[in-house]
């Protein structure tokens, strides 16, 4: 299977665990949710993007977005799980370069301990915040 279609599918996974992940924590921190640790935290283009979307939630969040909305709020989703540690949010931030190197790809495609470094990068942090075993597996692949 082609590089570039391997990590694409990888980022599609992290997507929708993160979409998951936090739709599970979000309305355990605040009744007002979606206003103060999705909306306030969205980049004006998110925000846009999000507005004209027929069905604006947090399933029509791109993985942008989410990792955003994820970092942005990680203080108080971290006081509440007490078991990520500075580690996962470097992977988190390392996940977020990987999204933005591949969405903008050249025509050089990057070399295999690159794409080795990104895939297990995404393993660490699907494992930390607690993705199925399937999703897991598919990534060691």
């Amino acid at each position: 299977m082609n590089c570039i279609l391997i990590i694409n599918d990888a980022l599609n996974q992290v997507a929708h665990e993160v979409r998951c992940f936090l739709k599970a924590e979000l309305p355990k921190l605040t009744s007002a949710w979606w206003k103060n640790l999705v909306l306030d935290k969205l980049s004006y283009h998110q925000k846009l993007a999000l507005e004209n979307h027929p069905a604006p939630t947090v399933e029509a969040l791109d993985l942008a977005a989410l990792l955003r909305v994820f970092d942005k709020n990680w203080e108080e989703i971290n006081d509440r799980n007490k078991l990520f540690n500075s580690e996962l949010r470097s992977h988190l931030n390392e996940i977020r370069n990987v999204r933005h190197r591949y969405a903008h790809l050249t025509a050089q495609t990057p070399a295999n301990k690159d794409i080795y470094r990104d895939l297990d990068t995404m393993h660490r942090f699907l494992k930390k915040i607690g993705a199925g075993e399937e999703i897991l597996l598919n990534l060691e692949k």
